[in-house]
């Protein structure tokens, strides 16, 4: 198995890879042997900090700026990585913003921006990484569980996520006979530096009633996972969703855990 995760000279780029899930998964592919394109729209620090980061594993790696909701923008992206590390073999389509708005409060440019940033950046992403990705590619979109599970406020984000879980099929279809993969992780309560606020606000008691595994996920978690999806281990799956919420879905009315054992 640790043969077929191997990602050594695979050149891999990461969207909104500057901190966050984003972040450790371009750190997990680094490990498994894979150069990392960063992309990142602001942080630059955090980009140049994860590059370095990634160049003391041994591994190349090059930060690369552009807001991927801007087709020229990703075109300069991706020739850029072409002209540095190389094609693109594995793709992680991560960026993603997730305002909370009431539909009744949300204008039309909140709506068209988290659109924009959520769904039509993975389809530029994904178009414009095919043109060069080589048979056995592996494109791999972040998605969440609110992709099938409304949440109140996020009527723009769940539009977004299920637009690209639908995405991810329509071109695992289209890309399967190129032997090029593509799958989809829908992350659930995962703590990271965008939505730490809102996790500990809830408080960790009300996290063990609400997911079965009484806990909120970490990034490397989710990072070890498209590790899997971007590798030959994975090579007979295309076209998956996979949660990894901790059965957060799964209850119909919140999780109280099981009855006492009174045994």
């Amino acid at each position: 198995m640790s043969d077929l995760q191997d990602l050594s000279g695979r050149v891999a780029l990461i969207t909104g890879a500057s901190r966050g899930i984003g972040r450790a998964i371009a750190l997990r592919l680094a490990e498994s042997g894979a150069d990392i394109g960063i992309n990142y729209i602001s942080d630059v620090e955090a980009a140049d900090s994860l590059q370095a980061e990634i160049e003391t594993l041994g591994r190349r790696a090059i930060v690369l700026q552009a807001d991927t909701s801007v087709e020229g923008a990703v075109e300069g992206m991706f020739a850029r990585l072409e002209a540095e590390l190389g094609p693109a073999q594995i793709l992680v389509n991560n960026a993603g913003i997730d305002p909370v708005t009431p539909i009744a409060e949300m204008d039309a440019a909140e709506w068209k921006r988290v659109i924009d940033v959520n769904l039509t950046g993975p389809f530029l992403c994904t178009k414009r990484a095919v043109q060069r990705m080589a048979a056995g590619g592996a494109i791999i979109n972040i998605t969440s569980i609110h992709d099938s599970t409304p949440r109140i406020g996020s009527s723009h984000y769940s539009a977004s996520k299920a637009g690209v879980v639908m995405l991810t099929k329509t071109a695992a279809l289209e890309l399967g006979p190129r032997n090029i993969r593509v799958n989809a992780i829908a992350p659930g309560a995962i703590e990271t530096d965008i939505n730490r606020e809102r996790i500990v606000a809830f408080g960790a008691e009300a996290w063990k009633r609400w997911i079965p595994l009484g806990r909120v996920g970490q990034a490397n978690e989710i990072a070890e996972l498209a590790a899997f999806l971007a590798s030959d281990a994975a090579s007979y799956i295309t076209g998956a969703v996979i949660y990894a919420d901790g059965g957060f879905r799964l209850p119909l009315v919140r999780h109280q855990g099981w009855p006492p054992n009174e045994a």
